[in-house]
């Protein structure tokens, strides 16, 4: 087609344009024009057209209370899966709180610390635990297994020739600031009386 053509109107081989409307037709006129047996079948067509408009309908109704069924249940596992790893955690959480305390027990065992200087040492590794708890223990004086001699008078106190340096009362708080315990606790861990 060449551009002359495609500019000119549509024109019939009179040269008169074609009337843009055909003649207003319903489609019953049309059908009740035909033969019966075209009829029949039209009828047949559309009654079988029919049919599958409704079970179209059904299937995506079908489609549609699936996916809410899937997304449903999609929600009901995420749910469940949710819980189940939030008990996961907790349970992982007390474990490993449970090995870190073991830890700390073997050690301050290991080092001889008193119950209340186990909680406090520090660290991430058992190594690290055990470098803070040999500091720990160098600033704890060494106190004997067996209780202090008796004195002649009858009294319970220390030989001043067999003691160890006793540690002054300022030096027993800074200690106990520095480990951040209560003085009084730390005086006696170390059997110290006031």
């Amino acid at each position: 087609m060449d551009a002359q053509e495609a500019t000119e109107p549509n024109v019939d081989v009179e040269g008169v344009a074609p009337d843009a409307t055909p003649p207003a037709e319903t489609a019953q006129d049309t059908i009740d024009s035909l033969p019966d047996w075209v009829q029949s079948v039209v009828k047949d067509l559309r009654t079988e057209n029919a049919k599958h408009r409704t079970a179209n309908k059904a299937a995506e109704k079908a489609a549609a209370m699936a996916e809410e069924e899937q997304l449903l249940a999609k929600g009901k596992i995420q749910e469940a899966y949710d819980k189940v790893r939030g008990e996961y955690d907790t349970l992982t959480a007390e474990l490993k709180a449970s090995e870190i305390l073991r830890h700390k027990m073997q050690i301050a065992q290991k080092f001889n610390l008193p119950d209340e200087l186990m909680n406090r040492l520090r660290g991430d590794t058992l190594e690290e635990m055990e470098e803070d708890a040999e500091i720990l223990a160098a600033l704890i004086p060494e106190t004997p297994d067996s209780p202090p001699p008796v004195n002649t008078d009858g009294a319970s106190g220390v030989n001043a020739s067999t003691s160890t340096p006793q540690m002054s009362s300022s030096e027993i708080n800074e200690m106990a600031v520095r480990m951040g315990v209560n003085p009084q606790h730390l005086k006696q861990s170390l059997g110290i009386e006031n």
